[in-house]
C-alpha cells in the first residue's frame, strides 16, 4: 500500500490526478460551497470522453490492421475492445473513489464529494450509483443533464448517489 499522501496512480497519470489526500479547498461564495456549474461540468465530461475516444480509436485501428493481416488474430482481439471499455469504466470509478475526481474534473477544478460531507470521499456504492445516473440520463437522451442548470446544480447522477460536484481552488 502507498504511504499516506502518496499518489497511487501510475506515474504517467500522476500529474493529471489530485494527490491523496487532496489539499484543494472548496470555493466558498456567500458562506456556501460553490457547486460545479453546467458549463464546467460539461467540459469535464467532454475531456473524459475524448480520452476514452482516443483510447478506443487507437485500439480499434490496431485491431482493424491486425484483422487485415490475419483474420484469426482480429477475431481473437475484438473482444478486447469490450474489455478495454469495461477497464476504462472501472478506472473512471476508481478515480472518483480515490481522488474525488476524474482527469476531466481535475483539469476543470471540480471534485465529487458526498452531499453531507464536502471534505469526504465517495465510496464504491456512490460511484456505481453515479454511473447508473449517467446511464439513465443517456437513455433519456441526456436531457436530465439540463437539471444541472437549476439552482441546486444536481443531475440524475448526483441525485442517485447523494453526492455533489463542487469547485475547488486547484
Amino acid at each position: 500500500m502507498a504511504p499516506q499522501g502518496a499518489n497511487p496512480a501510475p506515474a504517467f497519470l500522476q500529474a493529471y490526478l489530485p494527490n491523496v489526500p487532496d489539499d484543494a479547498q472548496p470555493v466558498i461564495l456567500g458562506g456556501t460551497i460553490e457547486r460545479g456549474d453546467f458549463g464546467t461540468r460539461f467540459v469535464a465530461v467532454l475531456i473524459d470522453g475524448l480520452i476514452g475516444f482516443v483510447l478506443f480509436l487507437l485500439v480499434g485501428v490496431a485491431v482493424t490492421v491486425l484483422s487485415v493481416v490475419s483474420r484469426g488474430i482480429g477475431c481473437i482481439l475484438v473482444p478486447f475492445i469490450g474489455i478495454l471499455g469495461l477497464a476504462y469504466l472501472v478506472f473512471q470509478l476508481w478515480c472518483l473513489v480515490t481522488f474525488r475526481a476524474t482527469i476531466g474534473k481535475k483539469i476543470m477544478k471540480l471534485r465529487v464529494v458526498p452531499e453531507n460531507n464536502p471534505a469526504g470521499n465517495i465510496d464504491w456504492t456512490m460511484a456505481l450509483l453515479r454511473f447508473l445516473g449517467h446511464w439513465v440520463s443517456g437513455i433519456l437522451l441526456y436531457l436530465p443533464y439540463l437539471l444541472i442548470l437549476g439552482a441546486d446544480r444536481k443531475g440524475f447522477q448526483d441525485m442517485f448517489s447523494s453526492s455533489i460536484v463542487i469547485k475547488v481552488d486547484r
